[in-house]
């Protein structure tokens, strides 16, 4: 089973891979299909062009399911970015529009050195959103995984952390990102520090305070191996603790090869989610600590309740498990003056309202 985005068909009403062509219970054609010709021939008209004033559109660099990313230059500033464009087939869609000017908040609203960072913003003239981001070199973690299948004990901790260091800040403001994943990593080898892993995409994030107000039919909330048991069967009182468990399920992927729920299809996978436990990280590789073991496996436990209850909170198990003599963490890096202010890790909270500043 491939790693692919699910959306609920509109024809048979079941969850298919949004790559699909045709509904595989009515044969008639996906909307995606429909859509796909027409968007690549649009994504050609746009590049050369200047885009409010300022910033001249290039080569198509990505694409996903909520809109297209060009390399741009900032020719008042002399400087490379990246524009991402809602898909125009999507324009009318007030959720679509609502989530991707979600992104554009989080990128532009919370300034930390593990979140893609988001500049400017505004509308083509044939009135589709853009927002003008930080332009990344590199590669998603996807890519590092497929190469290296394990990655060495220390990487795979490191990544984990920054990762976590993101994630608490978005959880800070009560932002739940909801579609953590190797694809939503982003790896800059050429640097080292903590700024060389992003987290990407947060389309589909949501504040705490929304998450029961908003349907989850038709839209793509994750992919299915990295969903959370509450967010697998389709609850909506979503909270941090779903980016806990996904960070749980990427590290226990770094470390082992595979991903601890993935099967053949997608009840299978979701049966998993809900009803298997996978083996210990230690079992399938030796070099893994127990002590490992115990963060990972805590981080992925079945109810919410009993994750780690905030992100610094599973940073502080890392670096504990980082004691052992099979292996240590890369240097350890001051914690930022805002991530020093965070809530305490020492006791769980009952909701997200006791890890906030009201």
């Amino acid at each position: 089973m491939s790693l692919q985005q699910f959306v609920r068909c509109t024809f048979c009403g079941l969850p298919h891979e949004a790559t699909l062509e045709y509904c595989p219970v009515t044969g008639e054609e996906m909307p995606a299909a429909r859509r796909f010709a027409e968007r690549r021939a649009r994504m050609a008209q746009i590049e050369g062009k200047l885009v409010d004033g300022k910033y001249r559109v290039h080569e198509l660099i990505g694409e996903g399911g909520m809109g297209v990313v060009h390399r741009a230059v900032n020719e008042a500033l002399d400087t490379e970015v990246a524009i991402k464009i809602l898909h125009d087939s999507l324009q009318a869609d007030s959720a679509a529009r609502r989530r991707f000017e979600r992104e554009g908040f989080v990128g532009g609203a919370l300034s930390h050195p593990n979140l893609v960072r988001t500049y400017d913003g505004g509308l083509l003239p044939d009135g589709r959103p853009f927002l003008v981001m930080e332009l990344l070199r590199g590669e998603p973690l996807t890519q590092r995984i497929a190469r290296e299948k394990q990655l060495l004990v220390a990487d795979a901790v490191f990544v984990a952390e920054l990762v976590l260091r993101g994630l608490a800040a978005t959880h800070d403001q009560a932002i739940v990102h909801r579609d953590v994943k190797p694809d939503n990593i982003f790896l800059r080898p050429e640097l080292a520090g903590i700024d060389s892993v992003k987290l990407i995409d947060f389309s589909v994030s949501k504040f705490v305070e929304d998450v029961t107000r908003v349907s989850v039919d038709g839209e793509v909330l994750g992919t299915a191996a990295y969903l959370a048991p509450e967010q697998a069967m389709g609850q909506r009182d979503l909270d941090h603790r779903v980016d806990i468990w996904a960070v749980g399920v990427v590290l226990y992927e770094m470390l082992v090869g595979a991903p601890p729920f993935l099967e053949d299809t997608l009840i299978d996978t979701v049966t998993a989610i809900l009803h298997r436990e996978p083996p210990l990280p230690s079992r399938v590789r030796p070099d893994v600590h127990p002590a490992l073991d115990g963060a990972v496996m805590r981080a992925i436990a079945k109810s919410r309740h009993e994750r780690w209850p905030t992100a610094l909170a599973m940073i502080a198990a890392l670096r504990e498990a980082g004691g052992s003599d099979t292996w240590r963490p890369v240097e350890d890096l001051e914690l930022s003056t805002a991530e020093q202010d965070m809530p305490s890790l020492t006791e769980e909270p009952d909701s997200l309202d006791d890890t906030l500043p009201h």
